[in-house]
């Protein structure tokens, strides 16, 4: 066939109902972006993201959009030049494009902290907790790159907050940068080069890939989902090459191993990885690989597990997965099983948040793979791949009960699986348009309207106040929009519309736990006491196995006097964190300040109980010897003290904390002798602890202790 002869297309039936389906898809998101403008923007919120921009913007793009439309029915090449200066220089121009992208995650990067799990990450990692049993290894990754880069991104009058956002958005960049080159592989997978030369599909691809909702996590977003999405489309670009036998199993089975531990979501993706199994199997050449692919899965699989039953005492992936199960089938936020399958809260909220996720990801996947049913491409691997690959996804997706933050909120869970749609879309595409020229008109006007799509998104994350005026729109149920809200404005201490958005909360929804917890923080903050104790006796009255709802309620409690309701607590929360030791000591300290003293022993006593118990049944550790032995020194218990700093020295001989702990029990003792060996010991090994002057000090000294 002529290079200019354009107007022949072999697989014109496949051009003409993709190219209908990408422009249905086109017609109805703007005409749903239109009507979410107005009083539906909270129905629509998938698709009502130019309700927060400037109000030029809509038309203009929606006119780009149209014109793109215009030159995908009239026909003709174009771009022939571009496409060949890009394929003459394929390394530079993958370089390029990725560096591009980064500098545009950089600058456009999130600041906002509503969404997802953004504010548990800055809670959790400057303390080290937070082992999560469905992403047990991207906690510890995050642990390790906010541990490295800390310093880097902290400094004088920056918060912990703050520093955790820097870190996280810089490993969220990261990710980007790499998924870049990854798009790119994937794009010259996904569609080969065709009957001309060029391969300008496969770089459209690219952009394609790289223009879905899920691209948002790419733009230092605070969440744990941004490695996971990387490995999930590693993962898909392993098992592809293998497919052409490129790449032995086991490299797809690694990916997948890691991509298990970065979420358990992935046992959605182990059926695709049976059917790499099944089709090597049934190849004479390829079953030495397949054996050795499967072993090497199971024993990194078995490590995995290892490994977290390591980090996490009692930990297994099967108990994490049926943990996981238990969450997907019960109701979190208000729905689950057959009945809310079907209803229209969750018909409403599946369509929305498939749009936002990626326009041309589950809304492509299902037309493409039914045309491609029809046509025959299910018989040929890699489509069988994908398809099997994305529509347990999708099956999962949809039988989910209701998400505890919401499917607004949490739409970053969905995320992941939209690579796998994406590139499934794309492969039937490609293999029922194997003309380059239509299949590159059908790819550009896919790539503007996806544009169009994130361009909003990535504006309105962009900035903290637009998306907080999103944020207030979004039909999260059962209180939680408010919730959210009023936590904003407390923390950034516009007190008066905290208390409205809590009150709009218990207004929408009388049992949210979290709204009476809050405003009783903030009314204790007005030391309004009685009220403060009332808020957060009923939610912990609501949410009994909320330790911070207890401690905001042992202290609203000892503020207004209730020392025998103070010590119940108190005692109650010794069997859940007896080994919080400043906690015990600040509690101690208020008990006494507040002249509720008469029951401390009780607590006291409370405390280093579970704290012995914990030692009996656990192996023990120097922190946990170290934490009861100062427990002991506060009741004057002080021989047991020095039976534990002993214990924890056994383990850890130069620890500078149990070594000045020590020399001071035995000083108050009036054991001046043996307190001076700890006291050397520790100004030896002590550095510039701050506590090394006061230990010259002592050694200096004669005559009886000072308390």
């Amino acid at each position: 066939m002529s290079k200019n002869n354009h107007s022949i297309h072999p697989d014109k039936d496949g051009f003409v109902f993709f190219r209908n389906v990408v422009v249905a898809i086109g017609a109805i998101a703007v005409v749903l972006q239109a009507v979410s403008m107005g009083p539906l923007r909270e129905s629509f919120w998938g698709f009502h993201l130019f309700a927060f921009v400037p109000g030029f913007v809509a038309p203009m793009l929606w006119m780009v959009l149209a014109l793109a439309a215009i030159w995908l029915f009239r026909g003709g090449s174009g771009g022939d030049a571009l496409f060949a200066r890009l394929d003459n220089r394929p390394v530079i121009t993958t370089v390029g494009f990725a560096v591009v992208l980064t500098i545009l995650f950089v600058v456009f990067r999130s600041q906002q902290d509503l969404l997802g799990d953004a504010l548990p990450l800055k809670l959790d990692l400057p303390t080290g907790d937070g082992f999560h049993p469905r992403q047990p290894l991207t906690m510890w990754l995050q642990k390790q790159l906010h541990t490295a880069l800390k310093g880097t991104f902290g400094g004088a009058g920056v918060s912990s907050e703050e520093v955790v956002h820097r870190t996280v958005a810089f490993g969220s960049i990261v990710c980007g940068f790499i998924f870049a080159f990854v798009a790119c592989a994937l794009g010259h997978v996904l569609v080969p080069g065709g009957k001309n030369p060029s391969r300008s599909g496969a770089w459209l691809a690219a952009v394609l890939l790289l223009t879905q909702g899920y691209a948002l996590l790419f733009f230092g977003y605070v969440e744990n989902y941004t490695i996971y999405t990387l490995f999930v489309a590693l993962y898909l670009l392993a098992s592809l090459r293998y497919l052409e036998g490129r790449l032995p199993l086991y490299v797809a089975g690694v990916l997948l191993v890691v991509a298990t531990g970065l979420h358990l979501a992935t046992l959605s993706l182990y059926v695709s990885f049976l059917f790499l199994v099944a089709w090597g199997l049934i190849r004479s050449g390829r079953r030495v690989d397949v054996v050795v692919g499967v072993a090497v899965t199971v024993v990194c699989l078995l490590g995995l597990n290892w490994l977290f039953a390591r980090m996490s005492p009692g930990y297994s992936l099967l108990e994490g997965w049926k943990m996981m199960r238990d969450v997907a089938s019960k109701s979190q936020g208000g729905g689950a099983g057959l009945s809310y399958w079907f209803s229209g809260v969750h018909l409403r909220d599946f369509g929305n948040e498939h749009f936002l996720i990626g326009p041309l990801a589950t809304y492509l996947f299902l037309p493409a793979v039914i045309y491609g049913a029809v046509r025959g491409s299910l018989r040929k691997a890699p489509a069988l791949f994908l398809t099997l690959a994305s529509a347990v996804y999708l099956a999962g997706s949809w039988a989910l009960s209701e998400p505890l933050l919401g499917y607004a909120r949490d739409w970053d869970l969905f995320a992941p699986a939209a690579v796998c749609y994406t590139a499934a879309g794309i492969y039937f595409v490609a293999d029922n348009v194997r003309d380059e020229y239509p299949r590159r008109r059908l790819l550009v006007f896919a790539v503007v309207l996806s544009f169009i799509h994130i361009v909003p998104w990535v504006w309105i994350t962009h900035s903290e106040e637009r998306s907080v005026e999103r944020f207030k729109t979004l039909p999260l149920g059962a209180g939680r929009t408010g919730v959210v809200l009023g936590n904003y404005f407390m923390r950034t201490k516009r007190q008066e519309q905290a208390v409205e958005w809590f009150q709009k909360a218990l207004d929408e929804n009388p049992v949210n736990s979290n709204a009476y917890a809050f405003l009783g923080v903030i009314l204790t903050d007005h030391g309004r006491y009685e009220d403060a104790v009332a808020s957060l006796g009923r939610a912990v009255s609501l949410r009994p196995d909320k330790e911070g709802f207890r401690a905001y309620y042992i202290d609203a409690l000892i503020r207004a006097r209730h020392c025998n309701e103070a010590a119940d607590n108190l005692i109650w929360m010794s069997s859940r964190r007896p080994e919080l030791t400043d906690y015990w000591h600040t509690m101690g300290d208020s008990l006494i300040a507040q002249g509720c003293a008469e029951r401390l022993p009780e607590v006291y006593e409370a405390v280093v109980q579970y704290m012995e118990k914990r030692l009996l049944s656990e192996a023990p550790r120097p922190g946990d010897h170290m934490a009861l032995g100062v427990m002991y020194g506060k009741m004057d218990r002080r021989e047991d003290a020095l039976r534990h700093f002993h214990g924890a020295l056994a383990l850890d001989p130069d620890n500078p904390a149990v070594l000045f702990n020590m020399g001071t029990t035995l000083r108050l003792m009036g054991r001046f002798e043996e307190s001076r060996t700890y006291f050397e010991s520790f100004i030896e090994v002590g550095g510039n602890h701050p506590y090394v002057s006061v230990a010259r000090r002592y050694l200096e000294e004669e005559g009886a202790p000072s308390n």
